[in-house]
């Protein structure tokens, strides 16, 4: 009859749509979950192949090169090896003092400013300051008598420090008799050392 028909049909249909819906859930049992990566995530991954704005890492690299340079100068002034390392100066007590370069035998204590170009305004002058302070507590103290330099590794950053200058700083310099040289360090790190100075420009946009 017709009414078992219809019934028949609405049976069907419902055995249809079962079918279907067991076999969407299977599916989606067998495939992996996904979910979106954090903006930030991507953000990371994407920053971590360079070093942070921040970072100094390419000035303390030049460190040891210009340490060596000026070495084989003084070697050569002096007419005795000279050897500059970094070193340790127990102040007594807890307090210690690491100089950038040092020799005891040649009594030579050195500390390097790494920067290109101008260094005589702003965070520079503040750096340059500190490393003299160092250098003074030193020879006025545990280094006594030992030959102090503030050693640029720019002779325009240097030139702002000479005797010959009017400020406070180059006069506090040559008063208290730390020794301002430079010395030219080959092209490749240098034009590390400026780089870095442009990454380091908080006043300038990060690159995309």
């Amino acid at each position: 009859s017709g009414s078992q028909s219809i019934l028949l049909w609405r049976a069907a249909a419902r055995n249809r749509v079962r079918r279907f819906l067991c076999d969407r859930c299977t599916n989606n049992r067998s495939r992996p979950a996904t979910r979106p990566i954090p903006r930030s995530s991507v953000s990371a991954v994407r920053d971590l192949p360079g070093p942070h704005r921040s970072s100094s890492a390419e000035a303390q690299a030049v460190q040891q090169p210009a340490l060596n340079l000026l070495a084989v100068e003084l070697s050569g002034e002096l007419r005795r090896s000279v050897v500059l390392q970094p070193g340790s100066v127990s102040l007594g007590g807890r307090a210690h003092c690491d100089p950038d370069g040092l020799d005891h035998s040649a009594q030579i204590v050195v500390e390097v400013y790494a920067r290109q170009g101008r260094a005589d305004f702003g965070a520079h002058v503040h750096k340059i300051a500190r490393d003299a302070l160092k250098l003074k507590l030193l020879t006025d103290g545990p280094l006594r008598g030992y030959r102090a330099i503030l050693l640029f590794t720019s002779e325009l950053a240097a030139s702002s420090y000479l005797p010959t200058r009017h400020s406070w700083l180059a006069t506090a310099c040559s008063t208290y008799n730390i020794e301002v040289r430079w010395v030219a360090l080959p092209e490749t790190l240098v034009a590390a050392v400026e780089r870095a100075q442009v990454r380091q420009d908080i006043t300038r946009p990060l690159e995309a």
